[in-house]
């Protein structure tokens, strides 16, 4: 699996926190540069089993893949740290709190990078599906079909309705241009408040609450951090209309949930698809999974094919940038989260 490596030793020593069976985009590792050599390929107990000082001593970057996160890296710093050789840590998500320490994140010399942008568009599809599931009434049309009876009646267009899109990285971007092409009037929220293309407003991050009240629809793509945690809390949701939908293509954490569930649970808004919650994997106690006018998919709506063979492929070129120490595409402040 390993890239070509010339006769001279390599620039740098690859591990990759995967499983090949589980993940098999890393077969575009073989489209790695020469100097660029996959030490080992291991996540899980197979990686904790042997991740003593001897084993990963020749470590210079790390890509942590689907499955494996701060468990494995946790497990496998004292070794890194210890060799002083760890210069590149690339994840194939966006957020980096699923593998991210403080001792990792403060460590000298180390650069972050992430898939950003990848998985923009399959996100974006997800946020129209979960705007026009509501706007047509789905869950009415399906009831009428397990009854087996033919009963018209009146459905919504997204064309004219305002989206407003809590978080305009790469995610918001991208779900603003697809809003925008099915007719929808777009507002976007960010900390700066500078305008964006197809944005007819933005919101500095201290006016969440007037975006919150001038949306139909509300998609949050915000990346867990300290200063996201809970960000759209009860007073925030508290000024929605009675007639939107809340749509989380972010993380769980950005959001207060019981504030949210007592807000569909009292119909005060429409609804809400979430993609991710506030505790992955959900627990079975949790009330969302009893609420009729919630949509939940397991923090899959980006989870394609496409998505996970373009994320490694982005991985293959920010490898050769490195190994010919150029600047590193993606790059990612660890304190602030993105």
């Amino acid at each position: 699996m390993a890239g070509a490596v010339g006769s001279g030793a390599p620039q740098c020593n690859l591990l990759v926190l995967g499983d090949r069976a589980a993940n098999p985009e890393l077969a575009a590792l073989d489209a790695l540069p020469e100097g660029v050599r996959v030490a080992r390929v291991a996540r899980g107990d197979a990686l904790l089993a042997d991740c003593g000082e001897e084993a990963l001593a020749d470590v210079d970057a790390v890509l942590v893949c689907v499955g494996a996160g701060r468990r494995e890296m946790q497990a496998a710093w004292p070794a890194l740290s210890a060799s002083g050789r760890l210069r590149w840590v690339h994840s194939t998500f966006a957020g980096l709190d699923h593998f991210l320490f403080p001792e990792l994140a403060a460590a000298p010399g180390v650069a972050f990078t992430n898939a950003r942008g990848v998985f923009s568009h399959s996100l974006a599809e997800f946020v129209i599906f979960a705007c026009k599931y509501f706007a047509l009434d789905f869950p009415r049309a399906m009831a009428a079909q397990g009854r087996r009876e033919w009963a018209p009646y009146t459905v919504e267009e997204l064309r004219g309705q305002t989206l407003g899109v809590v978080g305009m990285g790469s995610i918001g971007a991208q779900t603003a241009r697809l809003a925008s092409a099915f007719g929808m009037r777009v507002v976007g929220l960010r900390r700066s408040g500078a305008p964006a293309e197809g944005v007819a407003r933005m919101y500095g991050a201290d006016e969440l609450p007037a975006l919150m009240a001038e949306s139909d629809y509300v998609v949050a793509c915000l990346p867990y951090t300290d200063a996201t945690d809970g960000y759209i809390d009860a007073k925030a949701i508290s000024a929605m209309r009675s007639n939107a939908v809340f749509v989380n293509v972010g993380r769980g954490k950005t959001v207060d949930e019981a504030a949210l569930v007592e807000a569909l649970r009292e119909k005060r808004i429409r609804g809400a698809a979430l993609d991710v919650v506030r505790e992955e994997p959900m627990p079975s106690n949790n009330e969302l999974w009893e609420l009729p006018n919630v949509i939940i998919t397991p923090h899959c709506a980006d989870s394609t094919a496409v998505m996970a063979k373009e994320s490694i492929e982005l991985f293959v070129e920010n490898a050769g940038r490195f190994v010919e120490g150029r600047e590193l595409l993606n790059t990612v402040d660890p304190a602030a989260g993105y």
